[in-house]
């Protein structure tokens, strides 16, 4: 399965640090074969130590590769079940670092919370005293307690709550600061429902509009006790759209507090957002090892070695090791966006060492050069392109850190960039 996630370990330059490190991503891995079994990218780096090897299911257990550099990253095959345990250790046999996969076949993103690390909910939020602040939800982390995995949501920064989802789409909440806390019912999506549930639907909502857009399908719901009662709306794959809490009697009763869904980026391909117009870029791959058989080969044919298909020789010139990254223009506002170009080429993709020194850089384009006006309607619009990861045939670049750029700047003064961090494994 293409990953098209970086994990937090690597993103945040953790690469560097002294303490053992150890990932098992996606998390959860949600794609699965016929036989329920996933498939993983394991991340790791031990800087201390000289070589590294990793072991599955127990510190002796089946090696998954041969011993190698003390920072890289291996896929799995479809193999990967629930609870499956990857441990990284040195050339003693010494234990560095362990992780955990977290499996859970099945559209998992339909959950009336969708829970995976990295998810985040940006909301308007409204009260007495303020009007049109923003609030920011974000999966932090997960957290495994008796043997029961949770996704800790922080507010604005500040962890609140875990929650997980049972196999029947029943979702727990507990507090993620003291594992030995009880879990209680958070919702109860079947019917009939469980009435000991914090949340409970009250009824179908076919369309709810709030700034991130209209949402069909989703269910109202109500909690809270008292004189102090939330009322809102819940959408399968998205989560809570709308929420408004207010008290029902007294000198100050009304409304308190309010939240609509401004923006949501759920995984790696559903996104939701308010009307915008924006500009990203990403590639199959952050971390790259430029050997055969690791590494996008963009030569034609590629033979049997270079693609990492059986042992022998290929002739000259059939490695050449690439990466794909994919310019993407999003428009989601009902307003058409007209960019006028001197030529033919739209956009600029460059690939630059750290002292900012350009191996690479390329301008192209998607139409002829007597039509220089793209014109782009509601949507997202896609562009590809290859970059080569090597100075001549069959010797790749040097290893280290480099940044992938890429932008798109018109004659009528718009212009859009994006970068993303290339680690380079020896």
């Amino acid at each position: 399965m293409r990953n098209w996630i970086l994990a937090a370990l690597i993103a945040t330059g953790n690469l560097t640090a002294q303490t053992p490190t150890m990932a098992v991503t996606p998390d959860p891995i949600v794609e699965c074969n016929e036989a329920g079994l996933g498939r993983a990218r394991i991340l790791w780096d031990a800087p201390d130590a000289a070589s590294t090897l990793i072991r599955v299911g127990a510190s002796d257990g089946t090696p998954m590769n041969s011993a190698t550099s003390p920072t890289g990253a291996a896929s799995t095959g479809d193999w990967v079940t629930d609870g499956m345990l990857f441990f990284l250790i040195d050339a003693s046999g010494k234990v560095l670092a362990q992780a955990r996969a977290n499996v859970t076949c099945g559209d998992s993103s339909r959950s009336m919370l969708p829970l995976a690390v990295g998810n985040q909910w940006v909301y308007q939020y409204s009260s007495r005293q303020i009007t049109s602040d923003y609030q920011t939800w974000t999966v932090t982390r997960s957290q495994e307690v008796d043997g029961k995995v949770y996704y800790v949501l922080a507010i604005d920064g500040r962890e609140n709550t875990a929650y997980r989802t049972a196999a029947s789409g029943k979702i727990f909440v507990k507090g993620p600061a003291d594992p030995a806390s009880s879990e209680r019912l958070w919702l109860d999506p079947g019917i009939p429902q469980d009435q000991s549930g914090i949340l409970q639907i009250t009824g179908a909502e076919p369309e709810a509009t709030v700034p991130a857009g209209a949402f069909h399908n989703g269910n109202r719901f109500r909690t809270g006790g008292g004189l102090e009662i939330s009322m809102g709306v819940i959408v399968a794959g998205v989560g809570i759209v709308s929420r408004q809490t207010g008290l029902l009697a007294g000198s100050s009763g009304g409304f308190l507090n309010g939240i609509e869904l401004v923006y949501a980026r759920l995984g790696d391909r559903t996104v939701y957002s308010a009307p915008e117009l924006s500009f990203s870029l990403s590639t199959d791959s952050h971390v790259l090892t430029l050997q055969p058989g690791k590494v996008t080969n963009c030569a034609v044919p590629c033979y049997f070695v270079a693609c990492g298909l059986g042992p022998g020789a290929d002739p000259p010139n059939t490695f050449k090791p690439c990466l794909r990254a994919r310019l993407t223009l999003r428009n989601t506002s009902a307003v058409p966006l007209e960019l006028m170009f001197p030529d033919s080429r739209i956009f600029e993709v460059e690939l630059l060492r750290e002292n900012g020194q350009a191996v690479y850089r390329r301008s192209s384009g998607a139409f002829p050069p007597e039509q220089p006006k793209v014109i782009y309607q509601q949507g997202e619009t896609h562009y590809l392109q290859q970059v080569p990861l090597y100075s001549v045939p069959n010797q790749p670049i040097a290893p280290g850190r480099y940044t992938l750029s890429a932008s798109i700047e018109s004659m009528d003064g718009h212009k859009f960039t994006a970068t993303v961090p290339v680690l380079i494994l020896e």
